[in-house]
């Protein structure tokens, strides 16, 4: 039997529902879908553009251990101070004040466990429904579907290596150098991976 309050819902707000239970990914990828009213229309755009990607910190201990495995120390080796409750958590990764050895205050990023796997099953699935809907509905096919997973399946991976945040760090710090008025975080590349990334506080 159908729920009637599903039944009472528009498509936007059932894709909306359905886009939140599947996680991180289809969060991502329902945010870029909300970019694009010429894809989905303007009502489905408007809903879309409401996900929220913030989500639960991994448990107490968690990104500690992927410091560890990641960087090859204990985080008491690693700084100077790490505060175990994270100040804030989004869609792939976690944000942790600290402080070096010399007291100078950073912020530790650190990626969800388990969330790098869990985005790359995510991407393969989504390819596989891009092009099962192109080969099979022309008017759906119109719109290249393939093409827009490719670009966003990009993104994604840029998202969970945080050793491209880093590179781009150094890129904006470089381009950037003359300009006064422009403040960009510091990055640590010695305390930094794929999956953690230390940068300056900015006050």
């Amino acid at each position: 039997i159908a729920d009637p309050d599903l039944g009472a819902l528009t498509s936007g707000q059932r894709l909306r529902g359905a886009l939140s239970e599947l996680g991180t990914t289809w969060i991502k990828f329902g945010q870029m879908l909300s970019l694009h009213p010429d894809l989905v229309g303007n009502d489905v755009a408007a809903e879309l553009a409401q996900l929220q990607s913030n989500v639960p910190p991994d448990p107490p201990g968690s990104a500690e251990s992927t410091i560890k495995a990641e960087l090859g120390v204990d985080v008491g080796d690693a700084f100077g101070t790490f505060e175990a409750t994270p100040m804030a958590s989004a869609s792939v990764a976690q944000a942790h004040r600290a402080s070096l050895k010399d007291g100078t205050p950073v912020v530790v990023k650190v990626v969800h466990s388990g969330a790098q796997a869990k985005v790359l099953d995510d991407l393969e699935l989504m390819r596989a429904l891009a092009g099962f809907v192109e080969d099979r509905d022309e008017a759906l096919a119109a719109y290249s579907p393939t093409v827009v997973v490719e670009e966003f399946d990009m993104t994604m991976r840029a998202a969970i290596d945080l050793g491209q945040e880093l590179a781009n760090l150094h890129l904006f710090t470089a381009n950037f150098a003359d300009e006064q008025d422009v403040v960009i975080p510091r990055p640590y590349p010695e305390i930094s991976s794929t999956s953690v990334l230390t940068m300056s506080l900015l006050t």
